[in-house]
């Protein structure tokens, strides 16, 4: 083999190993994506409708139309869960179309699902605080999903109640 094969095939195996370690790397990263990800939406997750950080809104100008009126509502939300049917009472303090306050009163008819609305009713209020009322739907908070239906529920009866 001459002096001009032998640095072509040095050449190729350096070129190969920095390709390697590229995509070693590339792995690596998108995997310590995936693991911060699956831990952030294990903790107090939610999904709620397009995506908007959970920030105090601003008042609403004089020529802003509200399609909500002032004012607390109840409503109580059904939904199913394996130990049978389940229901939660919801409060909602509206103020110009933005929530500013809430409060549940959990109504589990058996432990799994009270534990499971005891850890909804700790986690939700930071995900609904200060949004737009249009704004919130709720799909999995504190490990609890089913119990986000029921208060997606009662919230849908409280937009009807509060519509102007």
């Amino acid at each position: 083999m001459d002096t001009e094969q032998y640095d072509n095939k040095q050449r190729q195996l350096i070129v190969t190993f920095i390709v390697l370690v590229a995509v070693v790397l590339v792995v690596v990263g998108a995997r310590s994506f995936v693991v911060r990800q699956k831990r952030a939406s294990v903790a107090a997750t939610a999904t709620i409708a397009k995506g908007k950080p959970a920030t105090a809104a601003p008042a609403a100008s004089a020529n802003t139309t509200l399609h909500y009126k002032d004012g607390t509502y109840k409503a109580e939300g059904g939904y199913e869960s394996p130990g049978g049917a389940q229901s939660l009472e919801v409060s909602i303090t509206i103020q110009q179309d933005t929530v500013s306050a809430s409060s549940v009163l959990t109504k589990a008819a058996e432990p799994d699902s009270q534990e499971y609305q005891d850890a909804f009713a700790q986690g939700y209020k930071t995900l609904i605080i200060g949004r737009k009322l249009d704004d919130i739907h709720l799909s999995r908070v504190s490990g609890s999903s089913l119990t986000s239906g029921g208060f997606n529920n009662a919230l849908e009866q409280i937009k009807a109640q509060a519509k102007t």
